[in-house]
Parts: structure tokens; C-alpha cells; sequence
């Protein structure tokens, strides 16, 4: 090949500055959707799993509760607590001296055992008041059902008598 030539054969084509939509967004584009197929696949599992077991997301809910207050304070080992979110805050005010500084929404959670009731409000992360459970301040009496929902319960206000019962009964049986 001789120099002085021009060589037209060496010179490359001119590229478009910029490459069509399809191919500069495409494999993004398809991540994406990709990820939203997933992420909708995953929530409709767990509606599915929700309206199979209702018990189940009340359960999330409190252990997500528990650990926050976990995090706040001390919880009681070996023992799994009552508890109810208030819904009526001046009723509940009235009933019980312990709950003076409740507002709708915050948590009640009580340790039959340990004999401890804390008041727990989510919205600030805070705990509210921290106490001894006694006749006054039991669980069934503060968290009537006009006045708290339960979040989750180890047993129901009638029969709470027979619940611990068969509870002392099954501990002492397992030994």
C-alpha cells in the first residue's frame, strides 16, 4: 500500500451520537419490570397467606412491637404478653390512674408473670409509663373491648381464670 494514497478503506463509519430509545433504555427497562413483577408476586403471596391466617398479621405486628420495646427497655424473658392498643384514651384515663397519659393508638402491654405493664406509644418510639400490674391495673380490666383492641391476646377477658388454670396445669404437667 503506498502512503500517498488516500485510504478511504481505513475510515469508519460515522456512528449517530445517540442509539435508539429501545436500545438505551431497553435492558433497563427490563430490570425494572423485572423487579416490579417480583415485588408484586411477593405482596400477593402474602395477601394470600393474610386471608388464610388473619391470626398472622396481628402476630408481625406485635413482635414488631415487642422488639421496638425490646430495644427501649428490658421485656420480661419467657413469658408472652397481653396486649392492647387503646382506642378510646379518655375512657380509658377514667378507668385507670396508670393510664392517665394515654393517647389513642399507643400500645398496652402487660407480663402476667413478671407482674409489669407498660404503656408504649409507637408513634414517638417512646415508653409512656412503666409499672406493676396489680387488681387495679389488670389487663382485662384496662383493655375492655370498647376501649383498646386487642393487638395480640394469650387469652380472652371471660375466661381468663380458666386459661391460667390450664396453664399452671399444663406447666406443672410438663415437668
Amino acid at each position: 500500500m503506498n502512503q500517498d494514497q488516500p485510504s478511504e478503506s481505513r475510515e469508519r463509519p460515522r456512528r449517530m451520537p445517540f442509539s435508539p430509545p429501545l436500545r438505551r433504555f431497553g435492558l433497563p427497562l427490563m430490570i425494572v419490570l423485572f423487579l416490579a413483577c417480583v415485588a408484586g408476586a411477593f405482596y400477593a403471596g402474602r395477601y394470600t397467606v393474610y386471608q388464610a391466617n388473619p391470626g398472622l398479621a396481628a402476630q408481625e405486628k406485635a413482635t414488631a412491637i415487642l422488639s421496638k420495646v425490646g430495644k427501649l427497655i428490658q421485656l420480661p424473658q419467657g413469658e408472652t404478653p397481653s396486649m392492647a392498643a387503646i382506642t378510646d384514651a379518655t375512657a380509658v384515663r377514667k378507668a385507670q390512674p396508670f393510664l392517665a397519659k394515654a393517647e389513642n393508638d399507643d400500645v398496652l402491654i402487660v407480663y402476667q408473670s413478671a407482674q409489669t405493664a407498660i404503656l408504649y406509644r409507637p408513634s414517638t418510639n417512646k415508653l409512656i409509663a412503666v409499672g406493676p400490674v396489680t387488681a387495679a391495673t389488670n389487663a382485662e380490666q384496662s383493655a375492655s373491648v370498647p376501649v383498646a383492641q386487642p393487638v395480640i391476646s394469650t387469652h380472652t377477658a371471660s375466661s381468663s381464670k380458666e386459661t391460667n388454670t390450664k396453664n399452671d396445669t399444663s406447666s406443672t404437667t410438663n415437668r
